[in-house]
């Protein structure tokens, strides 16, 4: 009944414009709901070349141009704190980025997390996203806001090594290309195509920053990131690592196995970071992302003091 209601509506393109652009203090849950069902509508209508312009519910200042249909709704016409299992990673980093020297943003999808570190540091920022139609896409964006020289892009994929490796471009759901089959063996439709990738040591040795801050969401790639990143962690360039673990990763022990290289884990519980001594299998849904550090939870806690997070152990 709702969808029939909703096709009904008159002017939607109009409609959903006037939603992406409304100002972030303005937009609210109810509406991000109606015009995400309404955004949703029009793509099954086979409009999904629409763009829209939107602020991302970051900056007034923002005019990010967006496809309905492929980049996430909630991008379009929601604000960060809506965003159960991302808004941990959003905070946390805008606080862990005032102690790094540069931010990585390893899997950079559509760019949401490189334009809110923008907006919140001033640090620089590298993104890495291999998938060129959404690379073109923040490439685009990122020079419309004369942010070129500050947010620096790369289509490499990051990886165990350098060089040419094989890469599975997901037909089904762009946010999940990967290094890895993992996908294409849960039934997505992929394309497999041959890039360029770097490991994170390589990348690292080219750019002379004394520690980065790291996001990684590289679907179930995990561990060739580890393998990439060794000497980055050994010399302490590598200071902060939030990572998304997928299924196969927790199943192979990668947080055993960071911890056995002396650092902390801490399962990112949403505004809980809650202190991990052993792969314990815990998860709440939807949160799939952890912290990597060398704080101990009395030094993150003290960190953090004053923040939204409270550190559990």
């Amino acid at each position: 009944m709702i969808n029939t209601l909703v096709k009904l509506i008159p002017f939607k393109k109009e409609i959903l414009q006037y939603g992406a652009s409304l100002k972030v203090d303005a937009r609210n849950a109810l509406e991000t709901k109606f015009y995400n069902r309404l955004s949703t509508t029009i793509a099954n209508e086979n409009e999904k070349d629409i763009v829209l312009t939107t602020n991302l519910g970051i900056s007034d200042t923002y005019k990010v141009l967006l496809p309905i249909g492929k980049a996430p709704s909630s991008y379009l016409f929601g604000i960060p704190d809506d965003y159960r299992g991302e808004r941990t990673v959003l905070y946390l980093s805008k606080y862990l980025a005032n102690h790094c020297d540069a931010i990585a943003d390893i899997g950079a999808n559509w760019g949401f997390y490189s334009y809110f570190m923008a907006k919140h540091s001033q640090k620089p920022i590298y993104y890495f996203e291999p998938n060129t139609e959404l690379y073109d896409n923040i490439v685009m964006n990122i020079k419309n806001h004369d942010l070129q020289n500050r947010v620096i892009g790369s289509s490499q994929a990051v990886a165990a090594k350098s060089g040419a490796l094989s890469f599975y471009i997901n037909l089904t759901d762009n946010s999940s290309s990967s290094l890895s089959s993992y996908f294409e063996n849960k039934g997505h439709k992929t394309k497999l195509i041959t890039l360029d990738a770097i490991s994170f040591n390589d990348f690292t040795a080219k750019h002379h920053y004394k520690s980065w801050l790291v996001k990684v969401d590289i679907e179930d790639a995990e561990f060739q990131f580890l393998e990439g990143a060794e000497q980055a962690m050994q010399q302490g360039v590598l200071k902060y690592l939030i990572i998304e673990l997928l299924e196969n990763a927790r199943k192979n022990k990668f947080i055993d196995k960071m911890i056995e290289k002396g650092w902390h884990a801490y399962y990112l519980n949403d505004y809980h970071i809650e202190y991990v001594s052993k792969e314990d299998g815990r998860y709440t849904a939807p949160e799939y992302n952890w912290l990597f550090c060398k704080e101990t939870p009395h030094e993150l806690r003290n960190l953090l003091h004053q923040t939204r997070f409270s550190v559990i152990d």
